[in-house]
């Protein structure tokens, strides 16, 4: 079951990210114990069915499990108390396991958002808190700098938004300057395309 897999997986050299499908859990005291173990080393994202009326009818014509949609909240604390992450849809999930993937972590929860639309930015704070993340103000050092870099109509702050008429080089800038600053962990970056700014420009300018 689950708990045999993932004690399996917890030492395993050439697994960097679990994944798993959840219908129900047979032992949820064990899964408890086993997740915990194993999300101390490498992360675990899982995705749980059966959320709904006519996904629980769904879970139980396929494996007869008993699955509730009633008990979803008990299995967010479930997952909550075991360091898993939970996955919203089969998309998220693997697009999560590729980023852990790539062995990046943050030194911390502290996030700065950089985007160059006001809307995605608050959309984006309001995620980070729901994820206990914090949003440093700041440092004055660091906001003198990003006024001399950016157009007037810049919103200096956390969320950092830069407008639409932001182009590429001012994203390298105002990243470098974020990624320097000691109060902040990790950036988040959103780039809209506008006439300033192309898809591809906004990537290449985050790469380099």
């Amino acid at each position: 079951n689950e708990n045999d897999l993932l004690y399996a997986l917890r030492d395993d050299p050439a697994t960097r990210v679990v994944l798993l499908y959840v219908e129900s859990l047979a032992d949820g005291r064990r899964f408890l114990e086993t997740a915990r173990e194993i999300t101390d080393r490498k992360p675990v994202l899982a995705i749980k069915s059966g959320r709904t009326a006519a996904g629980e009818r769904a879970a139980q014509s396929h494996t007869g499990s008993l699955a509730s949609s009633g008990q979803d909240a008990l299995y967010d604390a479930l997952f909550e108390q075991s360091g898993v992450m939970r996955a919203d849809s089969i998309g998220e999930l693997f697009r999560a396991a590729r980023l852990f993937s790539s062995g990046l972590r943050p030194a911390g929860p502290r996030l700065a958002i950089l985007t160059n639309s006001g809307g995605p930015g608050i959309v984006a704070a309001d995620m980070a808190a729901r994820q206990r993340l914090t949003l440093p103000s700041l440092r004055a050092e660091s906001a003198r700098t990003l006024r001399t870099l950016l157009s007037p109509s810049a919103s200096v702050a956390n969320p950092l938004d830069m407008t639409a008429d932001a182009h590429a080089e001012q994203y390298r800038t105002a990243l470098a300057e974020l990624l320097r600053s000691p109060s902040v962990d990790a950036v988040c970056v959103i780039a809209t395309p506008t006439g300033t700014l192309t898809g591809d420009a906004a990537s290449q300018a985050i790469l380099r």
